[in-house]
């Protein structure tokens, strides 16, 4: 099963863009990211194959590999990809929700959660595979956190099934 993680609003404030758009507070957003990264990663640890997909702008501003480093260990160690590029790879400033849904399409990943913050704006089609976040009540919301237990089993017991029927490779 994929996770599509977005950092912003999810791990970090909304507005650490700011920041990250001016190359600076690295270390204080690998600090605010500890808790709620910490949180996840124990949420996410009775689902070992849960993998994760970057759906951030950190990605298009400094890499797979370094968001990897400011990610939890247990988290970090899940990332298989990302959404998003270096700005090389574009022609014109991407939309962040569109390319998540053009990229969870052109790999067709059976079992997926779009893990986003409340203002991201995804099509009709592509809101049976999101939960989003409150931007700011974010993980101390124990709703959020029973929400995402249910979506995360129900869909790996999908998954396993499909499995078991032969539907899934």
């Amino acid at each position: 099963m994929i996770l599509y993680l977005a950092l912003e609003g999810v791990l970090l404030p909304v507005d650490c863009l700011a920041d990250l758009e001016q190359r600076t507070g690295f270390d204080t957003h690998r600090m605010a990211m500890l808790e709620p990264g910490l949180k996840l990663a124990t949420i996410l640890e009775p689902f070992p194959g849960i993998e994760i997909v970057l759906n951030t702008w950190w990605t298009y501003y400094i890499g797979t590999s370094e968001c990897r480093k400011l990610l939890p260990k247990a988290l970090a160690k899940r990332v298989i990809g990302a959404v998003l590029a270096r700005p090389s790879r574009y022609d014109a400033f991407p939309n962040r929700p569109s390319a998540a849904e053009n990229h969870l399409l052109a790999h067709g990943y059976p079992q997926l959660l779009l893990l986003d913050h409340i203002h991201a704006r995804y099509s009709t089609a592509a809101l049976r595979y999101t939960l989003l976040i409150h931007d700011v009540t974010r993980w101390h919301d124990p709703h959020l956190i029973d929400t995402l237990e249910k979506r995360l089993r129900k869909l790996t017991q999908a998954g396993g099934a499909q499995r078991r029927r032969g539907i899934v490779a």
